[in-house]
């Protein structure tokens, strides 16, 4: 089957790295995969995970004479994110013509608007395709853009084969808004390292692609209130003076030597972070989603996330963490310094593992294929 895994930017997100991890499972199933980023440019993060896998960037920039507006559109929707985000409908309408005599079967996209492109795509040609999504889904305030952002992605979810979902919350809220059904489809976890209790650093690590909305000021607030641990505060910032800002605070705090601030990391070097570190830390503000999750799962570490963190099923159905109502630093110090001893640290981690058996890239895979094959039948 000739698929295209379709996403609109290429950086540093959760998003991207689910749809590579796909494109090389679905080729390891014997399908031609390509996949394909509307924008960006190679980043060094990237290159290993990249190997040895057929993809394509339509366009470095994505500017357009339009772009002035669609960065001022953006901005409304999502206010609290920089100007990478802009949404570029000019490569969005565009991405039709890319598959011309390409004979493709069916396109996974990951986020509506990427949907969106493909919706132009089945109209065209009429290729079938999938949508995931990653965060919660809302009606917009915006008076009259929120209304044409709902139909158009009423729109798009209604037309595709099957909608994903990458936790239940997400899932709900597509119900609720669109009233369309969804599947959720957990990534992959296979582990990749288990780092013994004792070969670990008292750290704890938080990683994200940050903006104001990811609130990174809170991850000063939990590492200040636990004494002889150091915190691996790992991601690219979306807005540079944010990133300023968290380095001014860092130094008014006082924790120059307790902040370890990594970004432009490769993989091998985050996973070499996860091996340090002995607890991962994440909260969500209305987001629904993973987050970077599936990451600390991949690498056997124990998680502290926030009930609006969608990974927070997981993490009480598995016992493999802690999972908080409200943001609060003296009950995450209670609960690493009660498991920051090998014998129920290595619970915790046992846990992980039997998660991680029952969420792998193959079983992935073919919940996205399952659609397809469905329809044959």
């Amino acid at each position: 089957m000739k698929i295209i895994i379709l996403v609109r930017i290429l950086w540093t997100a959760g998003a991207q790295k689910i749809a590579i991890k796909e494109a090389r499972e679905l080729s390891l199933m014997g399908h031609d995969v390509e996949l394909v980023f509307l924008r960006g440019k190679m980043l060094p993060e990237y290159e290993n995970l990249l190997s040895q896998i057929k993809y394509t960037i339509l366009s470095e920039t994505g500017k357009s004479w339009l772009s002035p507006i669609y960065d001022y559109i953006t901005r409304k929707f999502v206010p609290d994110r920089g100007s990478e985000s802009r949404v570029d409908y000019n490569l969005i309408k565009e991405f039709p013509n890319y598959l011309k005599d390409k004979n493709i079967d069916y396109i996974i996209c990951h986020d509506q608007l990427a949907g969106l492109a493909a919706y132009y795509a089945f109209k065209k040609y009429g290729i079938r395709y999938s949508v995931f999504v990653h965060e919660r889904v809302s009606l917009s305030t915006l008076p009259l853009l929120g209304k044409i952002w709902y139909r158009y992605e009423h729109m798009v979810l209604s037309s595709a084969t099957a909608v994903f979902s990458i936790t239940d919350k997400v899932g709900n809220s597509v119900k609720n808004l669109h009233t369309v059904n969804t599947t959720t489809n957990y990534p992959g976890m296979d582990i990749n390292t288990v780092t013994p209790f004792d070969q670990k650093e008292n750290a704890i690590i938080a990683v994200s692609y940050w903006d104001y909305g990811r609130k990174p000021e809170i991850y000063l607030d939990v590492i200040k209130n636990i004494p002889n641990f150091i915190l691996y505060f790992v991601g690219n910032f979306r807005i540079g003076e944010l990133e300023q800002k968290f380095y001014e605070e860092i130094k008014e705090r006082d924790l120059g030597e307790r902040v370890i601030v990594k970004n432009g990391l490769k993989e091998s070097d985050l996973i070499d972070l996860y091996q340090k570190s002995k607890f991962y830390v994440r909260f969500g503000f209305g987001e629904f989603g993973l987050g970077s999750a599936m990451e600390p799962i991949q690498n056997c570490v124990p998680l502290i996330v926030n009930k609006d963190l969608g990974a927070s099923g997981l993490v009480e159905k598995y016992s493999c963490g802690l999972v908080i109502d409200k943001i609060d630093t003296l009950e995450i110090g209670e609960f690493i310094n009660k498991y920051n001893v090998i014998t129920l640290y290595e619970e915790l981690q046992n846990n992980i593992l039997k998660l991680s058996k029952d969420y792998s890239w193959r079983k992935h895979c073919e919940l996205l294929l399952n659609p397809l094959y469905s329809m044959s039948v």
